[in-house]
């Protein structure tokens, strides 16, 4: 007999909090919170490492090399893909500094989500609007298209991959959704999940047959993918909990570390983390940002720090022209509720919808329009202690790209610790020795 949707989410909440509580009870839960915190303080130090303008028509995703840590993929609005090496990454990889899927041009070729193979790193998992959701080849050796349309008003919009049962499940753009195996053969179909349009789909890493599923319908949906079936009319199952938002949704990120809270993103300005421990029934942090949405503008969605549990980074699109000269990145403190940090340089002036971090959490890669950018902290930057506990920090210099224009000179104050002072105080201490020895002898 079938487990209900209530046991399920009973059981998930189990697993999700032993799990959970096995962190917080850890020396590194704190230290990553307090390593967080000091993330947070360095964030306007950032600068731009290095940025080019590959593509033509405006960056649709970022997903960063599983193995390099210093190569990212980038897509377009004209279906190119681009694996940016921008730094020198050893014979281990291909020699060539760049590589470019050219895409079929503007009109039907934007990728709408893409994610590199898991044991494959060359090869990398698309979706495009038109109507292909493909497994394609840096090296060019081949392609495999594993779904196909043919229907220019039906596409598949967003995917993802579950490594414990070999699945992949793909959602479109009217709701529909389709299951397949690794090597691309279709094990179920599904005619309407959502009542509109998929935009993203992702596994929950500490409950693999977990699926959320985020759409322009205005909700969320978490699903058991092992429940998933239709009857005869078409109708699928109900899922195990359903989360209403007031405007479509953009995204939805399971937290990278325990899988128990969920990030979502929506279009009218508002983010939101549920939470496991509640059900998944009202979230537990509502924040209000900066990001509208535009028809022509990448959709602004926010995700997770790789390493910071309490950190999320999103794009910023302020309302009003008055606030042009805040664009950036902010960073978002999950704790709080509140934007604690900001990335920002006045030599981009562009409106940044996609960012991600990489896996080591010490590059951000962004786009802005047909630019593509990559975000470090300059190096040899280190931390001082000051008298009064507070810290500051050195930074010597920039490099790469962004170091013309961002150095300022700051005024030398004269230390009261240096040699000419010292120097000075005891010339006036032998004067005054002298003195005084000259009144005693007087007397």
């Amino acid at each position: 007999m079938m487990a209900s949707s209530s046991s399920l989410l009973q059981s998930l909440h189990y697993l999700q909090r032993s799990y959970s509580e096995s962190l917080q009870s850890s020396h590194h839960h704190r230290a990553r919170g307090f390593l967080g915190e000091r993330f947070l303080n360095l964030s306007s130090q950032w600068r731009v490492y290095k940025s080019d303008a590959p593509f033509k028509r405006r960056v649709t995703c970022i997903e960063w090399h599983p193995t390099h840590t210093n190569a990212v993929a980038f897509s377009s609005k004209a279906g190119d893909i681009l694996l940016w090496k921008y730094d020198e990454l050893g014979n281990d990889f291909t020699s060539d500094p760049n590589t470019l899927i050219k895409g079929i041009g503007y009109g039907h070729g934007s990728v709408s989500s893409m994610k590199f193979h898991p044991k494959n790193p060359n090869c990398i998992y698309t979706t495009s609007i038109d109507g292909t959701f493909r497994l394609q080849d840096f090296t060019g050796k081949h392609s495999n298209v594993f779904l196909d349309t043919q229907n220019y008003h039906f596409w598949w919009v967003s995917f993802d991959y579950c490594l414990d049962y070999n699945l992949l499940f793909v959602g479109g753009n009217t709701g529909k959704g389709a299951l397949l195996s690794t090597d691309g053969k279709v094990i179920k179909e599904f005619k309407k999940l959502h009542k509109s349009k998929i935009k993203h789909a992702q596994f929950c890493h500490a409950q693999s047959s977990i699926l959320t599923t985020s759409s322009v319908d205005r909700t969320v949906q978490i699903w058991d993918v092992r429940m998933l079936r239709e009857d005869q009319l078409g109708t699928s199952v109900k899922p195990l909990s359903t989360l209403k938002h007031n405007a479509p949704v953009s995204s939805s990120h399971f937290d990278p570390f325990s899988g128990t809270r969920l990030l979502t993103t929506s279009q009218n300005g508002e983010l939101r983390v549920y939470d496991s421990f509640n059900m998944w029934t009202e979230p537990t942090v509502t924040i209000e940002h900066a990001h509208k949405h535009f028809q022509h503008l990448t959709d602004i969605t926010a995700t997770w720090h790789p390493l910071y549990d309490n950190v999320c980074v999103i794009g910023r699109y302020p309302r009003t022209s008055a606030d042009k000269q805040i664009r950036g990145v902010d960073l978002i403190s999950l704790d709080s509720g509140k934007k604690a940090g900001h990335i920002y340089s006045p030599h981009v002036t562009g409106i940044m919808s996609v960012n991600k971090f990489n896996r080591t959490g010490e590059v951000l890669a962004s786009g802005e329009g047909c630019r593509i950018l990559v975000w470090k902290l300059p190096s040899g930057l280190e931390f001082k202690r000051q008298v009064n506990g507070s810290d500051s920090t050195s930074v010597p210099g920039l490099s790469g790209e962004a170091s013309t224009g961002a150095r300022r000179k700051r005024k030398r104050e004269p230390s009261k610790d240096n040699t000419a002072v010292k120097k000075l105080k005891q010339k006036m201490a032998c004067e005054a020795v002298t003195v005084t020895t000259i009144r005693k002898r007087k007397k």
